[in-house]
């Protein structure tokens, strides 16, 4: 399938899923930003959790015709012992990020009238569950 004409943001594009996703739809045909917080050569900064930084980030590109949201981190820690801040930082990574980035996606193409595709990545963790992973388990589910 050609995505000739077609832009494409891709969160979490400085590497693996996100990084192999924009590379997919580049060799498609697609024009596409590529957008992280590690912020490499090519690839716009973005904090999928802070309001500001995804604002910024719409308000830069426009309005994509697909938006693929792979960002995501994976704290590996025992829910027993451990504090709160890794749990914290995967919602508001995996579950708040999502959020805001189908929300700026769906208002940026909503302004420009025109219709889109969003894509939010999950994980199979979501449902199965694994020892040690709590809080990824819980913000993919989420």
């Amino acid at each position: 399938m050609s995505l000739a004409g077609k832009t494409a943001l891709v969160t979490g594009a400085a590497s693996g899923i996100g990084k192999a996703t924009a590379q997919a739809l580049s060799e498609a045909g697609a024009t596409v930003t590529g957008a992280d917080l590690n912020a490499t050569h090519g690839v716009l900064p973005l904090d999928v959790s802070d309001t500001a930084s995804v604002a910024a980030l719409y308000a830069r590109i426009g309005a994509p015709d697909i938006v693929v949201n792979a960002a995501g981190i994976l704290i590996e820690e025992p829910i027993c012992g451990s504090g709160v801040a890794g749990f914290d930082r995967q919602i508001a990574v995996n579950l708040r990020g999502s959020f805001l980035v189908a929300q700026g996606a769906f208002e940026a193409m909503r302004a420009a009238g025109k219709p889109g595709r969003i894509i939010l990545i999950a994980s199979e963790l979501a449902h199965l569950g694994r020892a040690h992973f709590a809080g990824y388990c819980a913000s993919k589910a989420g």
